[in-house]
């Protein structure tokens, strides 16, 4: 019984089952649902054109890496007997999952070698990609704030941001206050939060931060998390970046489209080659 053939090859269910527990993980979800199973099929069908290619070729395996991804993935769960009821439910074993593992390196070591090794994009096509779409690299604008966070639930809540408004009004130091009035986990770095991008913020508070003047703090406003104080350190406007700025990463970029689309070339044409056989029934 098998349930996909690929050039003569038969994928046995064990592998079906390997696959769509990697995919189930990544999920969390539940159950295993039809599209989970149809994208279980079509990477058992490339993984396979691949790793015959792989395999053709000399490419060393680091098996202490295989070892140590498969010891985290066997931590992610709560306990080892969590993680083979896991292993159970899908009928697999661990030999299972670390050959899987192995196969999935011997393919990336494949792609890395003959498809992004082999990418090297001219600079002047990078200079003419950056002109014609300057308006895509623009920067948000950020802002350097310092937050201080009071806990809504505190019943003194009310009571300590008046004595907060009293300390600002005062011109104590913003950082002294959140040390010892908020909750927020930037309280370990003095409400520190560095630059953020406009954005990342709630609604609330980002009509607030973005409106003040560098130097200058607010609050409390009120959220669902609580009462905030902000103060702005600095302001950065929005920038589009010039191109000896992101010249490199966009190279990087480029190179990396580049070599994706090369490599679903590959796949499709082996595809065409292939002669491949899904056994619905079984699914």
């Amino acid at each position: 019984m098998f349930i996909v053939k690929v050039n003569g090859y038969e994928i046995k269910p064990k592998e079906f089952k390997a696959e769509l527990y990697q995919l189930n993980k990544k999920s969390e979800n539940d159950e295993v649902s039809e599209k989970i199973k149809s994208t279980a099929i079509n990477n058992l069908i490339d993984g396979y054109l691949l790793l015959q290619h792989a395999k053709s070729g000399e490419y060393e395996i680091d098996e202490q890496k295989i070892l140590n991804q498969f010891r985290q993935l066997q931590s992610s769960y709560n306990s080892k007997q969590e993680f083979k009821q896991e292993l159970k439910k899908f009928s697999i074993d661990s030999d299972r999952i670390i050959q899987q593992i192995r196969n999935q390196f011997l393919i990336k070591k494949f792609i890395q070698k003959q498809f992004k090794d082999k990418i090297n994009i001219d600079p002047k096509l990078i200079l003419a990609y950056y002109k014609k779409n300057k308006k895509k690299f623009r920067r948000p604008e950020k802002v350097h704030l310092i937050h201080c966070l009071v806990d809504k639930n505190d019943p003194n809540a009310s009571k300590k941001a008046e004595i907060i408004e009293d300390k600002l009004n005062d011109s104590v130091d913003f950082c002294d206050i959140v040390e010892e009035y908020s909750i927020c986990p930037s309280n370990k770095n003095s409400g520190d939060l560095g630059y953020v991008k406009r954005g990342k913020f709630i609604a609330e508070l980002e009509e607030v931060v973005f409106s003040l003047p560098e130097g200058d703090h607010a609050g409390p406003i009120e959220t669902e998390f609580g009462m905030h104080f902000v103060k702005v350190v600095d302001k950065k406007p929005s920038y589009i970046p010039e191109f000896e700025e992101i010249k490199d990463s966009l190279k990087r970029h480029l190179e990396k489209i580049t070599s994706e689309i090369e490599l679903l070339k590959f796949i499709r044409e082996c595809r065409d080659k292939a002669t491949i056989e899904i056994q619905k029934d079984y699914l």
